[in-house]
């Protein structure tokens, strides 16, 4: 990549599987932008492509870079990463909480153990 002297490398969030390439980008001072993939989605559309395909979604994604512009921005170092990854897994422990303990007021007495131990290992993860 460092040969071909890119202005700019666009990827798509997909769950952290592009942070170690976005990282080894912004090492090796190429310029990346990680775009949010609804937003890429949406333009897709708007642009009536609606197939899905590897091929596909590169062009799409060089299309919205060239429409866009969007600005390479640097990583988050990797505490306030793992801060943020911590506060996430922490967001969806509270949400699981909260969806359990409405399954168990609703629940029957042959789901209701099961459901408690649940709760239970969530709270547990939680602290």
């Amino acid at each position: 990549m460092t040969q071909l002297q890119p202005q700019l490398v666009v990827m798509e969030d997909c769950g952290n599987l592009e942070r170690p390439l976005a990282r080894a980008l912004q090492q090796s001072a190429i310029p990346a932008a990680v775009m949010n993939p609804r937003q890429v989605r949406h333009y897709a559309k708007s642009t009536g492509r609606l197939a899905k395909t590897d091929k596909l979604d590169a062009e799409v994604l060089a299309k919205f870079a060239e429409f866009g512009q969007p600005v390479p921005r640097p990583l988050a170092d990797e505490a306030a990463q793992r801060f943020r990854d911590t506060l996430t897994r922490r967001h969806q422990l509270v949400t699981m909480i909260v969806a359990e303990k409405a399954r168990l007021r609703q629940a029957t007495s042959s789901v209701r153990i099961g459901i408690q131990a649940h709760l239970d290992w969530l709270k547990d993860a939680l602290t």
